[in-house]
C-alpha cells in the first residue's frame, strides 16, 4: 500500500507540475484539461489510499491516522478543489484556472 500511495502522490505532483507548465506558457494550452482531469481522478483515489494499518514504512504524517476525521476533511477539500480545477480547465479561462490553482 505504501508504494501505491507514493505512486499516487507522485502522479498528483506531476500533473500539477504539468498544469503549472501550461499556465506559465511553456506547454500547449490544450493540455491543461487533460492534466486537470487526471489530477481529479487521482484525488478521488486518495480517500481509500490510507487504510488503517498502512503507516508502517510510510513517510505520511502520523496525524493521518491519529485524526482520521481531520484528514478526510482535507481529502474532501482536495477532491472539491480538483473538480473546480477541471471546470476551470474546460472553460479555457486562464484566470479561472489560476484561481482554481490559487495562483490568482
Amino acid at each position: 500500500m505504501v508504494a501505491y500511495r507514493q505512486s499516487l502522490m507522485d502522479a498528483l505532483r506531476l500533473h500539477m507540475g504539468a498544469i503549472r507548465a501550461v499556465t506559465s506558457g511553456v506547454a500547449p494550452a490544450g493540455h491543461v484539461e487533460h492534466h486537470a482531469v487526471s489530477f481529479e481522478r487521482m484525488a478521488q483515489a486518495l480517500a481509500n489510499s490510507f487504510p488503517d494499518g498502512s503507516a508502517e514504512g510510510s513517510r505520511a504524517a502520523p496525524e493521518i491516522w491519529e485524526n482520521r476525521n481531520a484528514f478526510m476533511n482535507q481529502v474532501y477539500a482536495i477532491q472539491s478543489a480538483s473538480a473546480q480545477l477541471v471546470a476551470a480547465a474546460r472553460s479555457g479561462d486562464a484566470d479561472a484556472i489560476g484561481t482554481a490553482m490559487h495562483l490568482r
